[in-house]
């Protein structure tokens, strides 16, 4: 058997080599991998790997904090986002288990001011609730938001964000039950129960519950008491450099994120998981089961997403956690040992193929290494030397199997151009794209917005009605065509 390598050869230069799997461990195989992507700015971050319940790779990769050349550790505390879902939901298994609760109780039962009769605590924990999305509702009050926080230092709770939705009497997305769509609110009312049912804070029940006994020394509530050891958020601008994320995180919301955590500590999470440390396990085993939505199996059970693994048919879960410079994800094949944590706190484009690549090598399958993304290397050329050397480069690399010049990844680099506002360096990206995939909608509707962002509304108008053509769905570019056109009559 073969296996394709890109070897190192500089930070963003390499090529593809044929190696015979036998030759290298799959810890080897990892260590390369994540040192690849290190090297070619893919990732900066912890990752704790098992298989069979022998570690292959415990290590650190970059920085903490770049201005003071403080290095990662595995013990490094990381935001988890999304990934603090399954302590939310295991705090909830752990008061059912106490006979505090029950998971087809009505929310009321609990929370009396909950605006909705019919939904459960089983409906929260599988997003089948129908509850709209609070972060949607606080994106249009950002501004807002955010000067009270500067002002302040106030940031939206829990309980304030349940009394404004309380207030404001949204309807449902659909009937409790009957559907499947991944909801933060739902995790923010459950973090709630927990306070009510327990009597204690979230912050205090997590450390009385789950990371004193497991001593979790480096995991946490955001705000109540930060690690000393939490690291920084960066992102990587199109000239290459790192830089802090500087977001004012007017959110002080927990249950659907909220929670800080190293990977040392993950594994000792994940240990206690597997061996019914904190809950028996038919209680444990529970929180792996999918609900039938309408006949068909939900995705999730409870804080997991859920799976069938194609090549062995075992079962695993999933999450990842992704928020403003943080990029984590957890994998946990159920029928052994076998356990991915990977958490970056350099937001990058990469995560899903180094995350393939990682299971695959785990596997014992032929892997490759993550194409460098369009936008690390396109974007040098560009800002460098302009436009036309940009196109050239292109042209040259466009087949070269080590870049990732995918419709996607390109528009991605025409946004982040928008964005510095550079007008003429985004067109020029977004009709390297046009001509690559010619019959995407998409692209025509970015050219547009691109055109339109400029000024020049004739060529924004004439992008728009070619995407509406293609994708008659797209409401967003039938307004602007419309509204562009009685412009023009006018």
């Amino acid at each position: 058997m073969k296996i394709k390598y890109l070897l190192l050869m500089t930070a963003l230069m390499s090529s593809l080599s044929v190696v015979k799997a036998q030759e290298k461990t799959a810890s080897e195989q990892l260590d390369q991998l994540f040192s690849y992507c290190y090297e070619n700015g893919m990732f900066n971050g912890t990752v704790h790997i098992t298989k069979d319940g022998k570690t292959l790779l415990k290590k650190a990769y970059g920085f903490a904090d770049i201005e003071k050349k403080q290095k990662l550790k595995t013990s490094s505390a990381f935001y988890l986002a999304s990934l603090s879902k399954h302590f939310t939901a295991f705090s909830i298994a752990l008061l059912e288990d106490d006979g505090k609760l029950k998971y087809d109780a009505a929310v009321r039962q609990y929370l009396p001011d909950f605006q909705y009769p019919n939904i459960t605590i089983e409906h929260l924990l599988h997003h089948t609730s129908g509850i709209p999305e609070y972060k949607k509702m606080l994106n249009q009050q950002k501004e807002k938001l955010a000067s009270r926080y500067e002002k302040t230092g106030q940031k939206v709770t829990n309980d304030e964000l349940a009394g404004i939705m309380t207030k404001m009497q949204l309807p449902l997305d659909f009937e409790p039950g009957t559907n499947f769509e991944y909801s933060n609110s739902g995790y923010m009312y459950l973090a709630l129960i927990v306070e009510k049912v327990s009597g204690n804070n979230f912050a205090d029940f997590l450390e009385k519950r789950i990371f004193h006994p497991l001593q979790m020394t480096s995991s946490g509530l955001i705000g109540d008491d930060n690690a000393e050891n939490a690291v920084s958020a960066y992102k990587t601008t199109l000239y290459g450099e790192q830089i802090p994320y500087n977001v004012p995180n007017f959110f002080g919301i927990y249950g659907d994120g909220g929670i800080y955590s190293s990977a040392d500590d993950l594994a000792k999470w994940e240990k206690a998981l597997r061996n019914h440390t904190l809950l028996n396990k038919e209680k444990s085993v529970a929180l792996y089961e999918t609900p039938l939505v309408n006949g068909k199996e939900s995705p999730y059970g409870m804080g997991w997403f859920v799976r069938e693994l194609p090549f062995n048919r075992a079962k695993a879960v999933t999450h990842s956690g992704i928020f403003v410079g943080y990029t984590n994800s957890m994998f946990r094949e159920l029928g052994n040992e076998t356990t991915s944590i990977v958490l970056s706190n350099n937001s990058h484009s990469s995560n899903g193929e180094i995350n393939r690549a990682l299971v695959r090598i785990l596997y014992g399958m032929p892997f490759e290494f993550p194409k460098i993304p369009a936008s690390k290397i396109l974007s040098k050329t560009l800002l460098a030397e302009g436009i036309q050397k940009a196109e050239v480069f292109y042209e040259d690399q466009k087949s070269n199997e080590k870049y990732d010049f995918s419709e996607d990844e390109l528009n991605r680099l025409g946004y982040d151009l928008l964005e510095l506002d550079k007008m003429d360096e985004a067109i020029a990206i977004f009709k390297i794209n046009l001509k690559a995939h010619p019959e995407s909608a998409n692209v025509y509707d970015s050219l547009g917005e691109a055109y339109l962002k400029s000024g020049n509304n004739e060529m924004a108008l004439k992008n728009y009605r070619i995407a509406f053509e293609k994708d008659p769905e797209n409401l967003n570019a039938k307004k602007i065509i419309e509204r562009l056109s009685q412009s023009k009559n006018d």
